[in-house]
């Protein structure tokens, strides 16, 4: 079993700057934040008893958000659909999340088959960008190679 070393003395812990995000295979620097889960809800079976019989495997679901400075949000878009063109939000891409520090082992996290499904772009006064932030849709994530589920689909 693998064990984390402590305390790291000739490196630094993976942090925000430690990720490389490539949405539709372009590397995106405007991005604030890229938020990801997923989840394996089995069901509690019963019978004729008051108590639990069993629990089946569960249902596999995942889901998302991307929060993007205004311009990038754009040329995503863009890129999804081209310029001036409509349907972004039917376009399918993958997400690749790579994590990288000195001292830490290279991880790399994908969300496979996502699409935009939804967009709050809510603006205010005051110093900070504009941003945009994407609610995602997620097939599938494989997170360093490895599944939630064992056997999943190819």
């Amino acid at each position: 079993m693998a064990q984390v070393a402590y305390p790291l003395i000739n490196g630094v812990r993976y942090d925000y700057s430690s990720i490389e995000i490539k949405l539709n295979g372009n590397t995106y620097r405007g991005v604030k934040e890229v938020a990801y889960n997923e989840t394996l809800e089995p069901s509690k079976v019963y019978g004729t008893s008051a108590e639990i019989l069993g629990a089946t495997r569960g249902v596999y679901d995942c889901s998302g958000s991307v929060t993007m400075y205004k311009s990038d949000a754009r040329a995503l878009r863009e890129a999804l659909v081209g310029a001036g063109q409509n349907g972004w939000g039917e376009k399918s891409f993958d997400i690749v999340v790579t994590f990288s520090a000195n001292g830490e082992a290279v991880q790399t996290d994908q969300l496979i088959g996502v699409r935009l499904k939804g967009r709050d772009a809510s603006h205010s006064q005051g110093p900070d960008a504009l941003e945009e932030k994407y609610d995602l849709h997620i097939m599938k994530i494989i997170s360093d190679g490895q599944q939630m589920i064992s056997n999943p689909l190819a």
